[in-house]
């Protein structure tokens, strides 16, 4: 399912204690103060020579959701990124950057989106391409199998590499447990923390950058702050406009807001039916 490949081929100048006190610099305030081209170029040292563990996904079903007034959104289009004057600073993205943001299930799509009674929550759910793969990496897999011992979002393939990496020891293993224990605490901050933004969108800018002599990577999945226990995927605008199909969409209308990420909703419209020219047939 899986295999772990280096980010470029370049050995590593960096100790394990210099990407701790790096890390320690931007919690401290320096991605506050720093400006986003400055944290991109200490994450870029910080990541640099670091081992990923790369998903290649073929049966990856996603779905995406907006808030509208509207009784229907009426293209494809609206589903699909941001244009790029109108995207700013996000969690995966600089500003004028388009991403594709998404998630497994429409209880996190509620909790992201902050649904209230009333809205009208329309859901674009999209598959990989047949004879297409995604490749993706996860954000905080190994913090998560260092603290329980199983993954956050592989499987039995995962658990193996990861252990292997970690048992081999090392500076790779130790600036690796670093790294991915700071980017999952990153991660797991809303957006009114001060200086979240401009580390983990410049993991993503290099992410998407990455290049091996096998693949490379087209996303990442990342674990919801707003609601816990679900995970997000952000792909790269390009892989999704290549890799991903429509498949179907629906409206709900949010009834209740329970707390604790449970809602109740009713579906008010549904279909699978749209043109060529992306008009969705109601």
């Amino acid at each position: 399912m899986n295999a772990i490949i280096g980010i470029d081929d370049l050995a590593s100048l960096q100790s394990p204690h210099l990407a701790l006190a790096m890390i320690e610099q931007m919690s401290g305030g320096a991605s506050v103060r720093e400006t986003p081209e400055k944290i991109r170029q200490l994450i870029d040292g910080l990541l640099r020579g670091l081992p990923w563990l790369v998903y290649p996904l073929a049966n990856l079903q996603i779905s995406r959701g907006r808030i509208d007034k509207r009784e229907r959104l009426l293209n494809i289009s609206e589903f699909g990124c941001a244009p790029a004057d109108n995207v700013k600073l996000g969690r995966c993205n600089y500003a004028g950057v388009p991403v594709f943001y998404a998630a497994f299930n429409l209880s996190t799509i509620f909790s992201e989106l902050r649904a209230e009674p009333g809205d009208l929550l329309h859901v674009g759910i999209a598959k990989v391409r047949p004879a297409n793969e995604l490749f993706l990496t996860a954000i905080g897999e190994i913090d998560y199998v260092r603290r329980f011992g199983r993954p956050l979002v592989g499987d039995t393939e995962t658990l193996k590499s990861i252990n292997s990496l970690l048992d081999a020891g090392g500076d790779i293993a130790l600036r690796s447990m670093f790294v991915d224990a700071y980017f999952a605490e990153m991660f797991a901050k809303d957006s009114q923390s001060g200086g979240v933004y401009k580390p983990t969108a410049a993991l993503a800018a290099h992410l998407f950058e990455a290049k091996s002599g096998v693949v490379e990577l087209e996303g990442f999945f990342y674990p919801s702050v707003a609601h816990r226990g679900g995970t997000n995927v952000v792909l790269s605008e390009t892989a999704a406009s290549a890799k991903l199909e429509w498949t179907k969409f629906e409206v709900h209308r949010v009834v209740h807001k329970f707390g604790f990420g449970i809602f109740g909703s009713d579906i008010v419209a549904s279909t699978t039916k749209f043109g060529d020219d992306g008009a969705i047939d109601w």
